[in-house]
């Protein structure tokens, strides 16, 4: 009787290789993450929504793809800041007052109370793919 062989190349090809069956279906959902993702930022010029990217990565046994952005103020839009945190009022602590310029006018403010988390980035993940999705804190 003859003792069947597996092809564990073509198997590794196909679970984990570029261009493989599982490759092609789980790019197809990152990309449509992270088109979702980008439609849901907030933008004011653009910038944290350009910044989004997908990257995919081999370790191991697993292929994983990375969804985010690079930029160092992204995680603020989606997880907030402030009182809607539980940090209390953004306050100024080397000068007098806070100053910043928005929509064309000059702001002179004691605190401010932050901003509410927009969470486009899980809400992304929700609508760019088919599986179950766990909101983790921020």
């Amino acid at each position: 009787m003859a003792t069947p062989r597996l092809n564990t190349a073509a198997i590794n090809f196909l679970l984990k290789g570029r261009g493989g069956l599982v490759d092609r279906h789980f790019s197809r959902h990152a990309a449509n993450v992270e088109r979702a993702c980008k439609t849901l930022a907030p933008a004011e010029t653009g910038r944290l929504k350009a910044s989004i990217t997908t990257k995919r990565t081999v370790a191991g046994p697993l292929v994983i793809w990375h969804i985010g952005s690079p930029l160092r103020y992204a995680k603020y839009p989606n997880c907030g800041t402030g009182v809607h945190v539980g940090h209390g009022p953004i306050c100024a602590k080397r000068a007098p007052k806070l100053v910043f310029f928005w929509r064309g006018r000059k702001w002179v403010v004691d605190c401010v109370s932050g901003q509410p988390p927009q969470r486009f980035m899980i809400e992304g993940l929700r609508r760019g793919q088919p599986y179950p999705v766990t909101l983790l804190p921020c």
